[in-house]
Order: C-alpha cells, then structure tokens, then sequence
C-alpha cells in the first residue's frame, strides 16, 4: 500500500461497543495504521450503553476517534439504556422501534443528521484522501455517498452483511426502499468488500458495480494468541466426567427444522448410556429457543444452558469443549443466495483451538469452500438429512475415535489477506 493516505473510516461500531461487529472494524483499523496511513475515525457515541455491550478496550496511538450520538430519544433499543421520565422513555421507544421499522430494518435513522453534521465539519476543516463506511448499519452509506461526491473524494463500502437480502431472508418480502439506497451508495464507490463469496452475490444483485473484495472475517495474529490463554468463570460449573458438546450464539427458528433438530434427533437415537456420557453446553442469546427444542424431545437434562455471557467467558468455555458444534440454518427454505454465504466468527475460534467440529449446514453453504481451500481439518460435516451419519459421530466421539485440527491456523488470519485495492 501507498503510505500517507488520510483516511475517514466510518462506522457505529468499534470498541468498547462490545459487538462481534466491532471486531472487524479494530482488524481493518489496525490494518490501516499499519500501512502507514492516517486514520480519524467516527463512531457511535457511548453514554448511556448498557453495560452488557461495553468491555474495556486499549485505543491505538496512531487513531482519531471521534465519537457521534445519536439524535435524542432514537437510541438503538438493544443497546442504550432509556433513561427518560415518563412519557419520554415510552414515546422513546415507540418511535425507535417505527423508525426501525419504517427504514427497512436498519437502526441507522437516529444516527444520519449527527453524523451527517460531524462529517460536513470534518470535510470542510480537513481534506481527505478516502472515505471507507462499514455498515450495518447501512443508511449512513447514503450520506457518506453523498459528501464524498460532494467534496471529490473515492469511497469504499464494507457490508458485514447483506441488508435488503437480510430483510427478504428474515420475512419473506423485498423492501424497495433498502434496495433502492443499496443500489445508489453502491453505484459510485470505488470498491465493495464484504465477508464471503455469498454475500457478495447477493450484493450483487442489487448494484452494477463489480469492484468487489472480499475480506473474510478471520482472526487477527492478536487474537489468535490471546485465544490460548482465556479462562471462563464458568469452568468451575462444568461436569467433569461427561464429553462437553458446546455450541455459541444465535439459534433462530428458522431453518433449525432442517439442521438443528436432526442433531437431537441423531443424539437421541443413542441408547440411553450413551447419552449419559454426554452433555450440551450452550451460551448465547437464544436461549428460549434452544430450550424449547430440547424440550419437544425431553432432552432437558442434557443440556447445560449459560445464556447469556461475556466473550471472555463464552470462549473459555469452548476451550474447555470436547466438540464444538455448528449450525447454520437450511438455504433452501428461502432459496436466499446470501445464507450460502453466512460464516459465522465463532467457527474461525473453533479451528484456532484445534476443536473437534461438528458442522451441520446445507452442501452449498461457503463454509466448505473455506474449508478446502485453507485445508481445514478437524470438521465433521453433515447436512440436515443424515441423520444416522450424525449418530455415528456421536458413537465414535464416545469411543474416542474422532481428531481435531492441526496447527494450520495462520492461514486463517486477517493479516494475511490482500489489501492491495487500497493502493488508489
């Protein structure tokens, strides 16, 4: 890359706004700073957080941070805390929830006027050699379009994931407005990365633009020696003599007929002292969900459910797993181009700590790809109809006839991927 480039990054994420998003935004920043250019970055504002979405964090010296909040009273409703007197905390939450709603699923409308405000100062007060946004949430990509048009300078857009194919994938239904924005903010940007060939695709569909890039979500060398040394408070609750089957984040409905299910299905076709020699371990924020379907097939007992926790506390409790399990809901219920490109981050922990993975996902989903293309050992993959196939991994797991990875992991990490397109 080309040293000395002045670059406005923007994006709501970063640390401390403990979100997996703010992972990729530290990677890009690092990455940035490193090559020797100058970064200001614009943020989202934290007063009034909850305390759940913040964690401590050491700031780059080389980085600008300027942090923008929202406009009053239209703070994210998952994130910040209401603390208005009635009837300003209903009418709060009334109106974040139908601005939610009206901007096709983004939470960006409350953020678009102060960030709009900060920007038009920076440009007037500073000259920029490029902007880069990472979205979601994606309405700022309109105002960042149309101020860099404005003040002649090139834009790259960063989708960690796709927006109106995001929608059509949750409901059923296309909105128009979304595809609308996608297809103008995308029409000028001199680049678009995102995380996966799927997501590309479905990007794709809704821009003429080609200048694609894709920046997987791999680990950072940082990270990854971090990853080694992280203990769990919760390790102390851990049954000693079972095998530990744990699995992370968000288990949705969807889909979970076709992928998650067969598993229970599979594990309770074992003869009941096979059983017993297992236990699941979840933590995430689905809780309900994975209750409920341990439930429907009286497999309560088997399941040992944290809810949620910290990222600290929930990858200290993957170290500690026998198998770490992955489940990625069925394609074929909506026929979304986007899903064969979801890859969830907690895979790339799973690989780096050399787990045994059992990986039950539709046959065209990216994942596979990744895993021939890097060489990924350690993965046991099935899709929603071998059922028997699964139970035959629960019987050899119990016979310790199953291996993990090998030490192959730092052909996963971020530093190692082409940033090259920045050379401008």
């Amino acid at each position: 890359m080309k040293a000395n480039k002045r670059i406005l990054f923007v994006s709501f994420f970063y640390p401390p706004i403990n979100m997996v998003a703010s992972d990729r935004i530290e990677k890009w920043i690092h990455t940035l700073i490193e090559a020797g250019h100058s970064v200001t970055l614009v943020s989202g504002g934290l007063k009034d957080l909850k305390p759940e979405c913040l964690q401590s964090v050491t700031e780059p010296d080389r980085l600008r941070i300027i942090r923008v909040s929202f406009s009053k009273y239209l703070e994210p409703n998952y994130l910040y805390q209401k603390n208005y007197t009635f009837p300003f905390n209903i009418l709060s939450k009334f109106f974040t929830a139908l601005l939610y709603r009206l901007f096709s699923a983004d939470f960006g409308a409350g953020w678009l006027w102060p960030l709009s405000v900060a920007i038009k100062k920076l440009l007037q007060d500073e000259k920029y050699d490029l902007i880069i946004s990472s979205g979601g949430p994606f309405l700022p990509f309109y105002v960042i379009r149309k101020l860099a048009i404005q003040h002649g300078i090139q834009y790259i857009l960063d989708y960690r994931d796709t927006w109106s194919e995001t929608i059509l994938r949750h409901t059923g239904q296309i909105s128009i407005f979304a595809k609308w924005i996608e297809k103008v903010v995308n029409k000028d940007a001199i680049y678009i990365t995102t995380v996966s060939e799927g997501c590309k695709a479905a990007i794709s569909k809704h821009s003429n633009n080609q200048r694609f890039k894709i920046i997987y979500n791999f680990p950072s060398i940082q990270y990854a020696q971090k990853l080694q040394v992280i203990n769990s408070t919760m390790e102390r609750l851990l049954p000693l003599d079972k095998l530990k089957v744990v699995f992370t984040g968000s288990i949705g409905d969807f889909g979970s007929n076709r992928t998650f299910i067969p598993v229970l299905n599979a594990f309770n076709t074992l003869c009941e002292e096979e059983r017993n020699k297992i236990v699941f371990i979840y933590c995430g924020p689905s809780s309900a969900i994975v209750k409920k379907y341990f439930a429907i097939l009286k497999l309560e007992d088997y399941l040992l459910d944290f809810g949620m926790l910290s990222k600290q506390d929930a990858i200290g409790l993957v170290t500690k797993a026998d198998v770490c399990l992955s489940i990625i809901f069925d394609s074929k219920l909506s026929g979304n181009i986007a899903n064969k490109g979801v890859i969830s981050t907690k895979i790339f922990d799973y690989v780096l700590l050399n787990k045994i993975i059992l990986n039950v996902c539709p046959d065209d989903n990216e994942l596979h790809h990744l895993q021939k293309k890097y060489q990924l050992e350690g993965f046991y993959n099935y899709n929603g109809s071998q059922q028997e196939e699964i139970t035959l991994f629960f019987k050899q797991l119990i016979q310790g006839n199953l291996r993990g990875s090998v030490d192959n992991a730092d052909r996963l990490y971020w530093e190692n991927q082409d940033f090259s397109f920045i050379e401008i």
